[in-house]
């Protein structure tokens, strides 16, 4: 057997040394993944066909800081998107192993993966397989982690279960679906942190309007842009909430247009805010062109166009 100098191929190295037993043949050599050509060419095709879409999400969110790495935020990914991703990988894998390998002067077989590996006689291949020691075999398998029965440590699992039954949610069927879940998890428990440490009233909105006036007869406050022939169009006041949902998709972070370095014309940047009981520095959030988005609704800073229907 060939591999690299991966961590888990110390482990494959030692089992394939014990398996050998006492012949002569070297059972495991290391070398460099980048001379396999064929298993560089399948990870190429296994991150085109799934993993691409789900490395740039979680790269997302590390990058607009919504993903910290400590215990919890790993457990609530785990727990929102896990079952999801093993659910693609095992489709791809589906897909691979029953795709049929044409006749071709560069492979000696030609046909299904899956039939190849199960009836190898069909196939005219040569056996290799050898008795090993009942002992070996034991304690090479206590060394192999079974397959866990949550995807994230049980009680964050179930406290994440109660969580979505109570608020009528749906597992996500896709990668938007998992992040806009766990976002909108991560957003409860902040909430939650922040009554405990602050027992004020609700503040009220107040909203500086185009004309620098005060406005405190809405919910939530907005600034709109507008990327008119004569340069961009602002306006900002107060709003509520639906209205603010009605545009999400037109926020500067989920609206692709609004994040180019070349803003095309007429394109429309629309942001909402509201106050964060405790945090003074909310008061006016819309006082400046720009909405900072620590105030702004979980729904208008994902990053992705997600469904709102989950929130």
């Amino acid at each position: 057997m060939r591999g690299d100098m991966g961590t888990e191929n110390g482990l494959v190295a030692v089992m394939q040394t014990l398996f050998a037993g006492d012949e002569v043949t070297i059972p495991f050599i290391y070398g460099k993944s980048t001379m396999n050509t064929r298993i560089e060419s399948w990870w190429g095709i296994l991150r085109k066909k799934c993993c691409q879409v789900w490395i740039s999400a979680m790269k997302g969110l590390q990058e607009r800081g919504q993903f910290s790495g400590d215990k919890l935020d790993i457990n609530l990914i785990q727990f929102c998107c896990m079952q999801l991703l093993q659910n693609e990988l095992d489709d791809t894998a589906q897909v691979w192993n029953t795709h049929y390998i044409r006749r071709s002067r560069e492979y000696v077989f030609h046909g299904r993966p899956v039939n190849m590996y199960l009836y190898p006689d069909l196939f005219n291949a040569e056996e290799h397989i050898r008795q090993v020691d009942d002992d070996v075999l034991h304690f090479c398998r206590s060394e192999c982690a079974e397959e866990d029965e949550y995807p994230c440590e049980e009680e964050i699992f179930e406290l994440g279960c109660i969580y979505m039954e109570e608020n009528l949610l749906k597992p996500p069927e896709n990668v938007d679906e998992s992040i806009a879940l766990y976002l909108r998890i991560v957003l409860t428990i902040n909430n939650i942190e922040s009554t405990k440490t602050c027992h004020s009233p609700a503040s009220i909105s107040l909203c500086k309007t185009s004309s620098d006036d005060v406005d405190s007869s809405h919910t939530h406050c907005y600034v709109k842009k507008v990327n008119t022939a004569h340069g961009w169009f602002i306006e900002r006041g107060g709003t509520n909430e639906s209205v603010c949902i009605t545009n999400a998709g037109m926020s500067t972070i989920n609206n692709p247009d609004c994040r180019a370095t070349t803003t095309p014309p007429w394109t429309t940047c629309y942001d909402c805010c509201q106050q964060i009981n405790c945090d003074p520095t909310s008061v006016y959030c819309n006082a400046q062109d720009v909405i900072n988005p620590k105030y702004m609704p979980l729904y208008m800073k994902t990053g992705i166009r997600i469904s709102l229907e989950i929130l």
